[in-house]
């Protein structure tokens, strides 16, 4: 544990275990000794953030980690199929911690509003509040297809650029124009086309064009009932 004027102290790179024994890349951001309420972030989008002494200087504990198969985290990524269980381990290791009160929060956009959705219906006892933003609760509905019709530029840009590989290639979409990229046939390789070797969700989800079982799997929409703690939206629960 490291000490630091802006939030007491910091623990870098600590591996969470889950309970498969895969182990998850975690910041810990404390305001000082004792126990303390904390806030988590679970990204796919790299943990290392300067956001921590928000929370700290209101004397909340910060904990941000990398989801599995995403920088520094071990595993295997495939967008959302681990985050339920994941959120669940990681929240239940939050919460035998010394430095926790037993209450955790979340909060996140986007991918980082979508661990939070798929986490809370598996009860955990220590999640007491979330705040998911811009993010839907159906991906089939209202993301990546649309009651059916594909949502190519979205589902292409994210799967192919931005999550394509351990870290992002997102800097890289400027140099290509989506106008002529996005035309070309079949979709099925368009992640070719970018330049990525194929991309096997991006294929998945060309091929998944029903409403079925994949899709249902990660849906919220049989699952309101199990959220048990307030909720603060801010657009897309439909």
């Amino acid at each position: 544990m490291t000490p630091h004027a802006q939030t007491g102290a910091i623990m870098r790179g600590v591996k969470v275990p889950m309970r498969d024994g895969v182990h998850l890349a975690t910041d810990v951001f404390l305001p000082g000794p004792g126990r303390h309420p904390v806030v988590l972030v679970r990204t796919a989008y790299n943990k290392t953030s300067a956001a921590a002494p928000t929370f700290t200087g209101k004397g909340m504990a910060y904990v941000c980690q990398d989801v599995r198969g995403r920088y520094q985290s071990e595993g295997e990524w495939y967008p959302f199929v681990h985050e339920a269980e994941d959120g669940f381990d990681t929240l239940e290791w939050i919460g035998r911690q010394p430095w926790c009160n037993g209450k955790v929060g979340m909060f996140g956009d986007s991918y980082l509003a979508a661990t939070q959705f798929l986490a809370a219906p598996e009860g955990s006892r220590y999640l007491c509040a979330l705040n998911p933003r811009f993010m839907t609760g159906d991906g089939w509905k209202r993301a990546y297809y649309c009651d059916g019709a594909f949502s190519l530029a979205l589902t292409h840009s994210w799967l192919c650029f931005e999550v394509a590989a351990r870290t992002s290639d997102a800097a890289l979409l400027p140099l290509f124009d989506p106008g002529t990229l996005l035309r070309k046939l079949p979709l099925i390789s368009l992640d070719e086309e970018c330049g990525c070797a194929p991309v096997p969700f991006y294929r998945d989800y060309v091929r998944h064009s029903r409403y079925d079982d994949s899709w249902k799997a990660l849906s919220l929409r049989d699952k309101y009932g199990r959220f048990t703690m307030p909720v603060l939206l801010t657009a897309g629960w439909y």
